[in-house]
């Protein structure tokens, strides 16, 4: 042995000594020392699914991602008879009977 070694050896405490010659498994420094939390979410980043439970999307975003199918939009919010009127026009001949018929019926009745 060198003489360095051999001043290292004596300058070190026995404790120190021992931990050289065998060193604490893993698993009992861990338990001793444990990781920061933040230092393991990055080793170990929590699922997608977990995170959107904990933190929801908020509706607003979801909804421009994921927009609302027409059908169920037009269930919701029912288009206005005088819009739905303008795009389908009655035919001409329906809308007749239907102003027509009742004042035949009432004719047929009283004529």
């Amino acid at each position: 042995m060198t003489w360095r070694r051999l001043s290292r050896k004596r300058s070190m405490q026995p404790v120190a000594l021992r931990r050289r010659r065998f060193p604490e498994p893993v698993a009992l420094r861990r338990r001793r020392f444990p990781e920061p939390v933040a230092l393991r979410r990055r080793r170990f980043p929590e699922p997608v699914a977990l995170r959107r439970r904990r933190f929801p999307e908020p509706v607003a975003l979801r909804r421009r991602r994921f927009p609302e199918p027409v059908a169920l939009r037009r269930r919701r919010f029912p288009e206005p008879v005088a819009l739905r009127r303008r795009r389908f026009p009655e035919p001409v001949a329906l809308r007749r009977r239907r102003f027509l018929e009742p004042i035949a019926l009432l004719l047929r009745r009283f004529c």
